[in-house]
């Protein structure tokens, strides 16, 4: 049987929820961590889809002929500098 992967939406519609389990402080300390580290995994897995969806977003632009042509948008680095996916 495969394992179905977490969809952006409902991982953080979870990580939400942690959050506010987390936020009214009504949990006991081992839950608190066990809901904590959790946390932690699903913002992780979103920041890992997020990541996937950024290379796959293309900028869609004419040539000087008219036709278009779609190149990868460059992502911006930590270090504020551009990256072109396509190099």
């Amino acid at each position: 049987m495969s394992k179905k992967i977490l969809s952006f939406e409902m991982a953080l519609r979870k990580l939400q929820e942690i959050t506010g389990e987390l936020e009214n402080n009504e949990l006991g300390l081992e839950k608190a961590i066990s809901r904590y580290e959790e946390g932690v995994r699903l913002a992780q897995h979103c920041e890992a889809l997020l990541a996937n969806m950024e290379q796959r977003v293309e900028m869609i632009s004419k040539n000087l002929d008219g036709t278009l042509k779609t190149t990868k948008i460059p992502i911006k680095t930590t270090d504020n500098e551009e990256d072109n996916i396509n190099e």
